[in-house]
């Protein structure tokens, strides 16, 4: 009888207790969020089914986990940016591991065996770290490394030097770690770096309408004023670049050769987040209010709203990325 009343209070404690795994459905995953508390250790990486139904739920005990990226194996990497630990969830096993890391890991960018990471290490300075296969390289740069990217050459990494209020973008040889160049830059605040053809596009969150078009052959930066203030996402298609802005519902329409804008998309919802799969567009949206999010899934053919989800509310926690599978 005793065994029979110990086994019930803790099933009655797993269903209360933050740090146990939610089931609710066996669908296959549509797409995952992260949620973080950035002032406590309390996150949750959440699956939902294509009906917006968790599938899985799993609580962590880590503050500031603003990404979601994948391995080379599929699985879900969360660098928790105010800690020193990057986590790796299986879609498989639905396991996570924790692996140790340098102090306050900002963003992490992986294709294939190639990882690259950057760190605020420093108080006027940052940590750029790069690893294949098993050969892990660093190198220490001026200011704050806000997001990097990557071709077979050169590691291109923008930075912040705050005290000067000074942009860089850093180009790196991937080979060796010297700093080849370090290139002034007119924009600021880069919440995205994409390399698109024979340029690497820089976006800018300050209150100015520029992206800045860093040609990899030249060494020439130039700059591309658009309709709007605080150009933050860039998502390219074959013919088309796609621009959001911050905390902003319109989208400026690119055509990819020419760089001229060709249009103007007004969704209903703000853009916080946005992820690209197929011909679909999945919108992330913020609701502050009560902690819950939205996700709109739009059809870039027609621009129609073909799918959104209400995202639930968990603890003192806010939505702040999405993974499609």
């Amino acid at each position: 009888m005793a065994k029979h009343r110990l086994f019930i209070i803790l099933i009655s404690v797993c269903f209360l207790l933050t740090s146990c795994n939610v089931l609710s459905s066996s669908s296959p995953p549509l797409f995952g969020v992260i949620y973080t508390n950035a002032s406590a250790p309390d996150s949750s990486f959440v699956l939902f089914d294509s009906k917006g139904e968790i599938t899985f739920q799993e609580d962590l005990p880590a503050m500031g986990i603003f990404q979601l990226a994948k391995d080379n194996k599929g699985n879900i990497l969360l660098p928790v940016q105010y800690e020193d630990k990057v986590y790796s969830f299986s879609l498989a096993s639905k396991q996570h591991t924790e692996t140790k890391s340098l102090p306050f890991p900002i963003y992490l960018n992986q294709v294939d065996h190639f990882r690259i990471t950057t760190y605020n290490s420093g108080l006027h300075s940052g940590t750029v770290q790069w690893n294949e296969q098993k050969k892990i390289m660093s190198t220490i740069v001026k200011g704050f490394p806000r997001i990097a990217t990557f071709d077979q050459t050169y590691l291109y990494v923008f930075a912040t030097i705050i005290d000067q209020k000074k942009a860089l973008l850093y180009l790196i040889k991937r080979n060796t770690g010297k700093i080849e160049a370090e290139i002034p830059l007119q924009t600021d605040q880069a919440n995205d770096i994409q390399i698109i053809d024979e340029h690497v596009i820089i976006t800018s969150t300050t209150n100015q309408k520029q992206i800045a078009l860093f040609d990899r052959k030249t060494k020439h930066v130039q700059y591309l004023t658009l309709p709007h203030a605080r150009p933050e996402y860039v998502i390219p298609f074959s013919n088309t670049i796609l621009i959001t802005y911050q905390g902003s519902s319109i989208i400026t329409q690119m055509d990819r050769k020419s760089k001229t804008i060709i249009g103007q998309i007004q969704l209903p919802q703000p853009v916080f987040k946005v992820k690209q799969k197929d011909n679909r567009l999945y919108v992330l949206s913020q609701i502050p209010a009560n902690g819950q999010g939205l996700i709109g899934v739009y059809d870039i053919e027609n621009w129609k709203l073909q799918k959104k989800y209400l995202l639930p509310s968990i603890r003192d926690t806010t939505v702040q990325d999405l993974i499609i599978f």
